[in-house]
C-alpha cells in the first residue's frame, strides 16, 4: 500500500525527470566543466544509493526479510566507493569509463543473443543470423 497518492508519485518522478535533463543537458553543453563535475556527481549518485539501500535494510530487517543484511553489506560499500570517488577524482574518471565500456559490451551481448532468440521464435537457425 502507498503512503501518498499515486499522482504524487508521478510528479516527484516528472520533476527529477525534467532536472535530469536539465542537468544532462548542462553538462553536454559544457563538456570542460563536466570533465570536472562528474566525479563529484557519480560520487554524489552513489552515496545517496548507498545510503538508500542501508535504509532498505533496516527497513527490510524490521519487516523479518530473510537476507537484509546483503542490502546493508551493499550500502555501506557503495558508499565507502562514493567516499572514495569523491577523494581520488581519478578513480571516479576511470570508474566512469570501465562502467560505460562493461554497459556497451552487456548491451552489445544482449543484442546478439536476442537476434538468436528471435531466430530461433521463427524457426530458422541462429547460424543464419550471420
Amino acid at each position: 500500500m502507498l503512503r501518498y497518492p499515486v499522482s504524487a508519485y508521478i510528479a516527484v518522478a516528472f520533476a527529477l525527470g525534467i532536472v535530469v535533463v536539465i542537468v544532462g543537458l548542462v553538462l553536454v553543453q559544457y563538456p570542460d566543466i563536466t570533465m570536472a563535475v562528474l566525479p563529484f556527481l557519480v560520487s554524489i549518485w552513489f552515496l545517496v544509493r548507498g545510503i538508500s539501500l542501508i535504509i532498505y535494510a533496516f527497513t527490510f530487517k524490521r519487516l523479518a526479510v530473510a537476507r537484509w543484511k546483503w542490502f546493508l553489506a551493499g550500502g555501506i560499500l557503495i558508499a565507502a566507493f562514493a567516499g572514495f570517488i569523491k577523494y581520488y577524482p581519478f578513480f571516479g574518471f576511470l570508474t566512469i569509463v570501465i562502467w560505460t565500456a562493461a554497459a556497451l559490451m552487456i548491451t552489445g551481448i544482449s543484442n546478439v543473443l536476442l537476434a538468436f532468440r528471435f531466430r530461433a521464435e521463427r524457426g530458422e537457425s541462429p547460424a543464419v543470423i550471420l
